[in-house]
């Protein structure tokens, strides 16, 4: 007899609309990108921040129409060397510029704890070192829960949990 194992997984991407209702207090929103396109201005951001975008790249209609919605991926920022940069999983785990990220996208915000006292210097750290252990790792297609191929918001979810022991939406069963 086989045993069926039982997966959890993380439903991409809308639960971090949710998350920013109930623990995160700052967001911005570019307005669409018309707007964006004629003021290239970059949001001020932190280590930590975890940005959602509305990708225009036609793949991303699945995701929108399996997750209900808009959000169709996100990254988490750390701050290098004075420059923003979003850690994200497309292809693999990469950093990647925040102006180049947000220039991928519709429409996009950026989320932060309400209480940024949790995210001390120790804590950045350890997020930082758990997102630099998953560099390089593919993207994963199938959505599983497991750290041999990643997706962005299990990415992002697992930074949090292993780096600050917060745990940013419930992990679902599918």
């Amino acid at each position: 007899m086989r045993l069926r194992q039982l997966v959890l997984r993380v439903r991409p991407l809308w639960l971090f609309a949710f998350i920013g209702l109930l623990i995160f207090g700052t967001s911005w929103s570019d307005g669409g990108l018309q707007q964006k396109l004629k003021s290239p201005a970059i949001p001020v951001v932190q280590d930590g921040d975890i940005v959602l975008q509305t990708s225009i790249s036609p793949q991303c209609s699945a995701i929108r129409e399996a997750t209900q919605s808009d959000w169709t991926h996100c990254g988490i920022v750390f701050m290098e060397q004075g420059k923003a940069m979003v850690l994200e999983a497309v292809g693999p785990v990469r950093k990647t510029t925040l102006k180049e990220w947000l220039g991928r996208s519709a429409h996009w915000s950026i989320l932060r704890l309400k209480d940024p006292a949790k995210l001390t210097a120790d804590v950045k750290e350890r997020m930082r070192t758990a997102g630099e252990g998953m560099m390089g790792k593919a993207y994963d297609t199938r959505f599983l829960w497991s750290d041999e191929e990643i997706y962005c918001s299990e990415l992002v979810w697992k930074i949090y949990q292993v780096g600050a022991g917060i745990e940013v939406g419930e992990v679902e069963k599918w």
